[in-house]
């Protein structure tokens, strides 16, 4: 089974895909076609399971801290200190 795919690409990247295909006695789609299916043949789409599997152990990483004081929304403070740290990065050099 095969499906139709239309890209478009750039003035120049045609212009050195049709070189070679005419260098090779072919067409520039065919070209793209094999350079596609060569990168691709060997790759394939993770199962629902390796998926699910895949997401359990990145939210085993998702969580809160508390560091005893609400710092996360307050903002005023939070640009207070990339004012001090910025400010320090300029005075060291």
């Amino acid at each position: 089974m095969s499906r139709p795919l239309q890209i478009d690409i750039s003035d120049h990247l045609f212009a050195l895909l049709a070189r070679q295909a005419a260098d090779e006695g072919t067409q520039p789609e065919a070209l793209a076609q094999r350079a596609v299916e060569k990168e691709y043949a060997t790759r394939r789409l993770p199962s629902d399971a390796e998926q699910q599997a895949a997401g359990d152990l990145f939210e085993r990483h998702i969580g809160t801290w508390d560091v005893g004081r609400p710092i996360a929304s307050d903002n005023e403070q939070i640009d207070a200190n990339l004012v001090a740290e910025y400010g320090r990065g300029f005075a060291e050099h």
